[in-house]
């Protein structure tokens, strides 16, 4: 059985976006992750990577942008008037209030993209945007329940034992959900951890890392797990998933490390211990390569709580 990487979601906003009317909205790029579901009506996207197109998106569906990267919203092709977008969060109630004939509603997800290793691996390995059609009842249908699910902790989270860690374990689901799903869409050529699950061989390898990054893992010793020599299985590793097997051990680490940092728990020798390093001094230099930050200094900004703020003006659409 495959195994995902850690994914660890901290500081997601939720909210209902509504739009009456012919309309029209340009969201510039940010550094957020987006999650947009079309519970009313429908409506045209236009994504600013890759091969113009426009996607026509049916009520139910879903579409995300897991890098922030800018796109257009459109109520049909031939709208190009401007509109500032209608933003109820959900964190306070009563703000939505009822829709009129001609509204479209977009229940919208936005996670930030700065919190850290854990989210950055997986939004790194997906397309630029994921359309998820209104035929694909399933993981739709999957979504939906999760959504109702983040709408009554939010709803009732004055009143409810730990509601801010349960929404953060539903939204870690709903992007295991689109993962998922981006991994039956996902083309084989392009390098990535994502990548590597179309291949039974690595599969079983990137498992093996993700299960057990604490272990004192080398390309030997993988290699021979797989019964592939070490040459033939590192050329292999880098081929599918865009960078050696030990190099992506190390992010991996730096996943879980940052996690911990954030959550406060434990010491960085601890961490650093947990984690199989011989020193915390090796731990702090591993940490700072790979997030550009010391871990002290990580830790001081998550304590502060600095927050990144939501990101989605309207512009003209030309």
């Amino acid at each position: 059985m495959s195994s995902l990487p850690d994914i660890r979601l901290d500081g997601v906003t939720y909210g209902v976006a509504r739009f009456d009317g012919p309309w029209a909205l340009s969201i510039p790029a940010t550094r957020n992750s987006y999650f947009c579901m079309i519970r009313r009506g429908d409506a045209w996207f236009e994504p600013s990577v890759g091969r113009p197109q426009r996607i026509h998106v049916t009520e139910g569906a879903v579409i995300t942008i897991p890098r922030g990267q800018a796109h257009l919203w459109r109520s049909s092709p031939d709208v190009s008037r401007p509109q500032q977008v209608q933003f109820y969060p959900l964190a306070m109630p009563g703000t939505v209030g009822p829709a009129g004939p001609r509204t479209s509603e977009l229940f919208v997800g936005i996670a930030p993209l700065d919190a850290g290793p854990p989210i950055t691996h997986l939004t790194d390995a997906l397309p630029p945007h994921l359309h998820i059609p209104a035929a694909e009842h399933g993981v739709l249908a999957h979504l939906n329940a999760l959504i109702a699910l983040i709408e009554y902790e939010i709803s009732n989270r004055d009143s409810l034992i730990d509601a801010q860690a349960v929404l953060r374990r539903l939204s870690e689901v709903v992007a295991i959900d689109c993962a998922r799903f981006a991994l039956t869409r996902t083309e084989r050529a392009m390098p990535s951890w994502l990548a590597g699950m179309h291949d039974p061989c690595m599969t079983q390898a990137l498992s093996l890392l993700h299960a057990r990054p604490e272990y004192s893992w080398n390309v030997g010793s993988l290699a021979r797990q797989l019964g592939l020599s070490r040459s033939a299985f590192a050329e292999r590793f880098k081929s599918v998933v865009g960078e050696g097997p030990m190099h992506y051990l190390a992010r991996i680490r730096m996943q879980y490390a940052a996690a911990e940092i954030r959550c406060g728990r434990r010491s960085l020798h601890e961490i650093a211990t947990v984690l199989g390093y011989q020193s915390e001094a090796a731990f702090s230099r591993a940490f700072s390569q790979h997030v550009g930050v010391s871990p002290g200094r990580f830790r001081k900004t998550a304590q502060s709580g600095r927050s990144t703020g939501v990101e989605a003006s309207s512009a003209p659409v030309s």
